[in-house]
This record gives structure tokens, sequence and C-alpha cells, in this order.
């Protein structure tokens, strides 16, 4: 059986999200697993985890969303056009310093520096095409996926499409069900660490039609309980990589 998987909120722990593939046995060549966002900063390999699900993407086996942070780090792109790794006084200065300094994007922008031109080029154009909701269904049950917020779907040629991208990475909602008039279905997101503890660890929590799968893999070995998750959609199984 073909399974269906939603994780969010990587942050640069390669280690952990190699754990996820291993303990969900998933397979890269049937499974579907959607990352809604957040690839890069905290961790310490930012670069890493965006060329790997760039990769996977790529065959076709995951179906990547884009974050704040992942939007944050494409507006540092935009803003220094030279491209250069900068030093934490730099950063400190730098109009990009939220994410630079306060969201621990400095090494991922100096790694990101470090590559040849045409890679870095490859990544902005694929955090700049990645969408903001995904609307899916499985065994009869419909799900809207996004990193924050069920935006309203537009083109990207629309006007208010970057409005909308801006707000679905960002905007926190109790209830999804008055968000938008095509929100039919449970809203599965990341982007806010859940509170609740068990088992030792952050645990995913479900509220009728939303579903928060951020257990604070941004804050992986810095404060206890913190760890990755994965949801499987078809048996609501939840896979948590607990890193010590």
């Amino acid at each position: 059986m073909n399974c269906t998987y939603c994780m969010s909120d990587v942050h640069g722990h390669a280690e952990a999200f190699a754990e996820i593939l291993k303990m969900t046995r998933m397979d890269l060549k049937s499974d579907r697993l959607y990352c809604l966002g957040d690839y890069a900063d905290w961790g310490p390999e930012g670069v890493a985890v965006i060329r790997l699900v760039m990769h996977l993407s790529e065959q076709g086996s995951v179906i990547p969303l884009i974050g704040n942070h992942d939007l944050m780090f494409l507006e540092c792109i935009r803003d220094n056009p030279g491209e250069k790794p900068m030093t934490e006084r730099e950063a400190q200065r730098s109009p990009d310093r939220s994410w630079l300094i306060d969201n621990r994007g400095l090494d991922t922008w100096n790694r990101y520096c470090g590559l040849e031109t045409a890679e870095r080029k490859r990544i902005e154009r694929w955090l700049d095409i990645l969408p903001y909701r995904v609307d899916i269904t499985v065994q009869g049950k419909r799900y809207h996926l996004c990193h924050s917020f069920p935006s309203e779907i537009v083109p990207r040629k629309k006007p208010r499409f970057s409005q909308l991208r801006y707000e679905a990475v960002w905007e926190r909602e109790n209830d999804y069900l008055l968000c938008t008039d095509d929100i039919s279905g449970t809203v599965i997101h990341g982007h806010t660490i859940n509170e609740k503890i068990r088992n030792g660890h952050i645990a995913v929590e479900m509220h009728g039609q939303e579903i928060d799968i951020d257990c604070g893999a941004k804050i992986l070995g810095m404060e206890d309980g913190a760890c990755l998750a994965c949801l499987r959609l078809e048996d609501m199984k939840v896979f948590y990589a607990v890193m010590t």
C-alpha cells in the first residue's frame, strides 16, 4: 500500500530527517512525503537539507512547500546580489538581521555563498517556485497542507500572490474553518511549536480540523523534548526522531 506522510520544520537537522526516513521505512519510489517548509537555519546543515529535499522532489517522492524561514532566506538572497559570506558583525548591520542573527541563518547563508554560482541559482529558483498550499485527498478525507495558514491558492501572476504567500507562512489562526471559503477538510501545518509533552518529548497536536506537526526540531539539542515529527495519514501514526 502506498503511504502519505507529512513533515515540517526540519531546520537544518539532516540527521533527524534521515532518522525519520529510516523509522518510517518510507518507500521513496511509491510513497509520498509532503514537507511543509522551514528547511534551513537553526540547525547545522540547512543547505544540506535543502539540497536533499530538492533531490527527492526532483525524483517525485517529496512534495515540498515553502515556510517563513525559507521565504526569509529567499529575501536575503534578493537583498544581497553579491552573495558574499558575512561576519557576525556584518550580519548584525544587515537589513536581513532578523533571519541571519535572530533566526540563526548566518551559517546557512555562509554555506550557501560557498556553493558554485549555478547551484546557488538553482536553490534560489527552487525556493521561489515552492507552493504555499497543497490540497490532497487520502482515503476519502480532504487535507489542506500549508506551513502555517491555508491562504487561498492563486496563480503566481495574480497581484495577490505575494501577499497570500506571505500570509500562508506567517499567519496563525485557531479556527481554520473561518479562514477561507474553500476549507472543507483538515488543515495540517507546522510553524508553531506544540506545547504538549508526551512520553518525554513534544507531541503532535490534533484539534478538530487542525493538526500541528511542529515538535520543535528548530531547538533540537537546546531544549529537552524537542524532536522532528512525521505523520502518516493512512493510519494517523506519528513517528518521532528524538535525537540525543
